[in-house]
């Protein structure tokens, strides 16, 4: 069963992305994932319950200061290296240079807490990470609907999505095999921007990238607007045809060259204030599932340190990982492929807000390690249906080709924010009577509310 499509002139200028290309984009992302993962999981847990010793606050608040002004960078970081991604004019292109100067960022963020030994110094080297890491955050999201035709977008968004689950488990492993201490972030420091050397490599752009779009009035047709847009400038390529052009599936809107090199324009303005309603809808449920996602993984070793009461929580945190990735890999992996099949996304995200929601249940009201076990295969089921149809969903619902990166940079405010949510709402409750229990219990409705936006996601099928 196909839902029926209309075909945009981007479709028919796209080609397929080869296999090497997806290879070293996946390779990427697990650079960022592992850059960012490693120490959520482990390190900044352990960091934080050493510095706590030599202050008033608990870990618990330390961990959720330090993770709060991280979120607040990444927030802000985002969209701005989005806006700069989409402004930008050099012979690398638009994309490659954002990827190395927010790597680099990221690899400085992390050698500062190697060697961080009071809070302050965590707090910059912590909130370093973050800025720099939304660079090659955002250039990878804008190469998807850059690169990436209709018909792969669930295939590679799926792929997207399992990267970074992968990256989780590379973060986490580095983190105990090497140690939960300095040398795990020198190791991170070195691993993430490696992984993302291939893509450097393998990713092609026009020097000169597409002028400042307008949009068409009703009067202007879309073949008039193709052709505008395929008029040759610095030699004709599929890629810089590609980025004259708005993403498959967008609002019916198409755009033509205005001109101009400098400050984002009124229409880019408009875009940004007026992102349509499907947009904002796709933004809010992204960011609920992303809250849930935070608040599992904010204190979970904790969770099993002090509640489930394990005595080594660095090699379950690790377990549980491998469990959680060999799941959400196959049903991302799955559900991406099916997804570009059928041309269904909704059906797959309400699927994973339900397992989600039964899974966090479970931490709630079970907190024994075979229902941990249980509720991380629920969590791993519901987080890979959610994120084979995420990136998949984001750039469909896009509202203008020309301000792509801009505006996936606000789509991943949705995944950054909740990062400085889940530690203003979880701390407060894990360090009251409600503990543990009402955390968990707490983000299962969150899941649950994500579920009850999904009939408002009207132009996604």
């Amino acid at each position: 069963m196909t839902a029926p499509t209309s075909h945009s002139p981007t479709e028919l200028t796209l080609p397929r992305v080869r296999t090497l290309w997806i290879t070293a984009y996946v390779l990427a992302m697990v650079g960022v994932a592992a850059g960012w993962f490693g120490p959520i999981q482990i390190l900044l847990p352990e960091q934080a319950a050493e510095l706590a010793t030599h202050t008033t606050m608990s870990k618990e608040t330390l961990l959720a200061v330090v993770t709060s002004y991280g979120a607040a960078a990444s927030m802000l970081a985002n969209p701005v290296w989005g806006i700069v991604s989409d402004r930008l004019r050099t012979r690398w292109g638009r994309r490659r240079p954002i990827l190395v100067a927010g790597a680099a960022v990221g690899a400085t963020g992390l050698a500062v807490l190697a060697v961080a030994d009071t809070v302050p110094v965590m707090i910059t080297g912590w909130t370093l990470v973050q800025i720099g890491l939304n660079g090659p955050l955002a250039a990878l999201a804008a190469m998807i609907g850059d690169r990436v035709p209709e018909e792969q977008r669930g295939t590679v968004g799926a792929l997207f999505g399992v990267a970074q689950i992968v990256g989780v488990v590379v973060g986490t492993a580095v983190a105990v095999v090497i140690g939960e201490t300095a040398l795990g972030y020198a190791a991170l420091a070195v691993a993430a921007p490696a992984l993302m050397v291939s893509l450097v490599l393998a990713h092609r752009e026009s020097p000169t990238s597409h002028p400042t779009p307008r949009r068409v009035t009703s009067a202007e047709d879309a073949s008039t607007a193709r052709t505008i847009a395929n008029i040759p400038s610095a030699g004709p390529t599929a890629e810089s045809s590609a980025e004259h052009l708005g993403a498959a599936g967008q609002n019916p809107v198409t755009t033509v060259a205005a001109g101009g090199h400098g400050a984002p324009s009124t229409a880019a303005l408009q875009v940004l204030l007026r992102p349509g309603a499907d947009f904002g809808w796709a933004w809010l449920i992204r960011f609920l599932l992303n809250l849930v996602n935070a608040l599992v993984l904010l204190y979970l070793y904790y969770y099993l340190a002090d509640q489930v009461g394990v005595d080594d929580p660095g090699t379950l945190v690790l377990v549980l990982t491998l469990v959680n990735v060999s799941i959400a890999g196959g049903c991302a992996a799955v559900g991406g492929v099916l997804s570009d099949r059928w041309r269904r996304r909704r059906g797959f995200i309400a699927a994973g807000a339900g397992a989600l929601a039964a899974g966090t249940a479970l931490l709630g009201l079970l907190p024994y390690l075979p229902a941990v076990l249980v509720a991380t295969v629920f969590i791993g089921a519901g987080w890979g249906l959610y994120v084979a149809v995420d990136m998949a969903v984001m750039t469909q619902v896009l509202p203008d080709a020309g301000t792509r990166a801009m505006m996936l940079g606000v789509a991943n405010v949705a995944a950054s924010l909740p990062q400085l949510a889940a530690p203003v709402l979880a701390a407060p409750i894990v360090t009251s009577a409600g503990g543990y229990p009402l955390l968990y219990l707490g983000t299962a409705g969150v899941a649950l509310l994500a579920l009850a936006c999904l009939p408002r996601l009207r132009r996604v099928g």
